[in-house]
């Protein structure tokens, strides 16, 4: 029999999982902020009961078990036993951070995330016991009623392994229950029977505390069909749930067993001295050194297409299918005519396809807000402020490849909005603002292009500031007036930061001049807007997909390059000795002077230059100037490719594109062309 590969059904489950962590993280931040919506409780426990069973189900043992602990919580609290806390939330938000860690790193083998492991479990423990098991008085309100509260008894301890066999035997542990409730008080739990060391078993079972007068033999007899699958033992003398009981207790006070150590015991054969502790004395172990929790980004390799655009998809193959046909028979008969037809039917179809391939690879921007989230609750609580994220546009839709390398820069940019900019509350109520500061991201499309805002309403920035700062840096001189996009364009060079003081989270002086050079990498551009106690907003441009960009296509000897179209804004040519006699570098061009680069100095291009050379004039940042080549081709489709090494050392080249006739067409990176233009002057 052919063994089946289960290694794609674990790929799917860990990508899977990961969606389902990102869910549940977003989850648990919205139910932050209304503890009572039962909706959003349900949907918690549902997410981490599914990854429980499924991380069994695929032999993700550790998350199975870590996750099993998780889900006791929210089963207690979805049933009203339990209310939710901050300690829950944190732990919560902790163990995603972790379970993300435990998908790449199953069999536990870094050493960080064994100590991290260690650490969350142990808490997770302690959780049970301050929550859990500290109140298990889960009995009935007729249980409460018909059992009158009895003096001086023995507190016995059962244990019930439950599997599926206890149905094809008739056995209903619900007539089990009522009749312990005739021996005296029954206190009861249901856990995971894999916290026992020596059991693989991953059935449940219950966890009974009866306070009576009774003896063991009467416990057995009500046991007696499942004997087999029970453990009972002798807690203490007297009942360790009333009033005053533990004052009487003055053994072990320090080393105070948790009712999991105890069932393990039981198991062992050994005796542990047991009490309980009221909730208010019991304390759960500080984290000194808490789960890192570097918001790294998981890029998922998956997205989510809909039937629709699937169903255009198949329709044009369907079409092409046909084509390909057609062109074959227009061939055999060899009339010119039909094959004319023909082909500008490829053309039409072939748009059709590049539309509905670049639709399906366009992902929303709610991808990228969503991270977010969690990264500015974590911040604020660790600068001690108060800050809300708001959306808009969250519709807005981009490359895959762009949404997943634009989370880094925008990440660090919503660093420095909370470091930087919002104020701490009493600062914010002095200045007659909200306590609360507001992240604001915001995101539309117009024309090809993307714009994502990433504002606050903190402090803004101080100009003097930057240009003090900038002469102590000699970037430059005292007496210099610049421009305010000039001003806030020094923010972006490395090493210039305005911070006083260093924190966790910025002030180093790095990471702007990264985020600015990840921005342009994308052919994009980022522009920064602020005003005085009023906030701060960077607005990055970006094209919507990077894959295949409607171009011009120009040629300088037998080098072909192209430009993206959206940025030529008018075409003309002159003499090219006129050109050669501009000793300023600068063209007019409608009665306004603007600078020019000759691409055959540029890339250092031999042969004989033409007569009249091709002007192509090219807006930038709001900023104009001219490329000279020799002559102009046309509108071009461009399918761009990655670059080898020998063209990464090219600062100018963004990437290429293979032409029709077999020779490559480089894109010119306009930005870094425009550096180039100012260096000169």
């Amino acid at each position: 029999m052919k063994e089946i590969d289960i290694s794609r059904f674990t790929e799917k489950f860990v990508e899977d999982s990961f969606d389902m962590l990102s869910e549940l993280e977003n989850n648990l931040l919205e139910l932050e902020k209304n503890t009572e919506n039962k909706q959003l409780i349900e949907s918690v426990f549902r997410t981490i009961h599914t990854i429980k069973g499924a991380g069994g189900m695929f032999g993700f043992d550790l998350i199975s078990n870590y996750t099993h602990s998780l889900e006791n919580i929210f089963d207690a609290i979805r049933s009203g036993n339990l209310n939710l806390s901050t300690d829950i939330f944190d732990i919560t938000l902790r163990s995603v951070d972790h379970l993300r860690n435990l998908l790449k790193d199953s069999k536990l083998e870094n050493v960080e995330n064994q100590v991290n492991h260690k650490l969350l479990s142990s808490t997770l423990e302690q959780l049970a016991i301050k929550y859990v098991t500290g109140a298990m008085h889960i009995s009935s309100t007729k249980q409460t009623a018909t059992v009158p509260k009895i003096e001086g008894k023995n507190s016995w301890l059962i244990l019930i392994q439950a599997d599926e066999s206890f149905i094809f035997r008739g056995i209903k542990l619900l007539y089990i229950f009522q009749d312990l409730t005739e021996l005296g008080e029954l206190h009861y739990s249901k856990h995971h029977f894999s916290i026992l060391p020596e059991s693989k078993s991953v059935n449940e079972f219950w966890e009974i505390i009866l306070v009576s007068d009774c003896k063991k033999e009467d416990i057995e007899d009500i046991l007696l069909f499942i004997l087999s699958e029970c453990k009972i033992d002798k807690l203490s003398e007297g009942n360790i749930f009333e009033e005053g009981y533990l004052q009487k207790i003055t053994d072990n006070q320090n080393n105070i067993p948790s009712i999991i150590e105890y069932t393990e015991a039981i198991c062992k054969g050994q005796k542990l001295n047991f009490h309980t502790e009221t909730e208010k004395s019991i304390n759960l172990p500080e984290i000194k050194e808490p789960v890192k929790v570097s918001h790294e980004t998981f890029a998922s390799e998956h997205i989510s297409v809909s039937v629709e655009k699937l169903d255009q998809l198949m329709y044009l193959v369907s079409e092409m299918v046909i084509l390909k046909s057609e062109l074959q028979n227009a061939s055999e008969r060899k009339s010119l005519e039909l094959l004319q037809t023909k082909i500008d039917k490829v053309e039409k179809l072939t748009k059709q396809l590049r539309n509905v391939a670049l639709a399906i690879r366009l992902v929303q921007i709610r991808e990228l807000t969503t991270k977010f989230k969690r990264l500015i609750r974590d911040l604020s609580q660790s600068l001690g402020k108060k800050v809300e994220l708001e959306t808009q546009g969250e519709d807005v839709e981009l490359d895959k490849n762009m949404i997943d390398l634009l989370s880094d820069p925008m990440m660090h940019l919503i660093r420095n909005c909370i470091d930087h900019g919002i104020e701490m509350p009493e600062k914010r109520i002095k200045k007659g603002k909200s306590e609360i500061g507001i992240i604001k991201i915001s995101a539309f499309q117009s024309g090809n292009f993307v714009f994502i805002q990433i504002s606050d309403d903190g402090a803004g920035i101080d100009k003097s500031v930057i240009q003090k700062k900038a002469v102590e840096m000699k970037l430059v001189h005292a007496d210099t007036e610049l421009t305010d996009k000039e001003l806030y364009d020094l923010i972006f060079l490395p090493g210039f930061s305005t911070a006083e003081h260093l924190t966790q989270v910025s002030g180093r002086g790095v990471g702007m001049d990264v985020v600015k050079r990840r921005i342009t990498d994308l052919r994009g551009e980022i522009e920064i807007e602020t005003e005085l106690e009023l906030g701060t907003s960077f607005t990055i441009k970006l094209q919507q997909t990077l894959t295949i960009m409607d171009s011009l296509l120009i040629r300088t000897g037998d080098s072909f390059f192209t430009i993206p179209l959206e940025e030529v804004e008018i075409c003309r040519q002159e003499l090219q000795s006129e050109i050669a006699s501009k000793q300023n570098f600068q063209i007019r061009v409608n009665d306004e002077l603007i600078p020019f680069i000759h691409l055959r100095e540029v890339f250092k291009i031999k042969g004989e230059t033409p007569i009249n050379e091709k002007i192509i004039v090219i807006q930038k940042q709001a900023i104009r100037y001219a490329i000279i080549a020799d002559s102009i081709i046309g509108s071009y489709q461009a399918v761009l490719k990655p670059v080898g090494d020998v063209f990464r050392r090219q600062k100018f080249i963004a990437g290429a594109s293979v032409m029709g006739d077999g020779n490559l067409a480089i894109m010119l990176d306009t930005s870094k062309l425009l550096l180039k233009v100012n260096e000169q002057y």
